[in-house]
């Protein structure tokens, strides 16, 4: 979904934004499967648009934010 309606960079901003929510201890539900459709999208688009994305980091980052969602 959102890799139609944003850009890579935008999708970044809000990947950034979600990280500070869960950072500060903001929890709501499906933010899980908020953070996975970021992590598609962001694969996708980068992708798209020639971007260098390291796919295993990006992905390991995104497990370590779901992670302290369940704590």
């Amino acid at each position: 979904m959102y890799n139609q309606l944003l850009s890579f960079k935008e999708l970044m901003t809000y990947y950034d934004r979600v990280k500070k929510y869960v950072d500060d201890g903001f929890r709501v539900d499906g933010l899980k499967e908020e953070l996975e459709l970021i992590l598609s999208s962001l694969k996708r688009k980068a992708e798209e648009e020639g971007i260098a994305l390291d796919h295993h980091t990006l992905e390991k980052e995104v497990k370590h934010y779901i992670r302290l969602l369940r704590h």
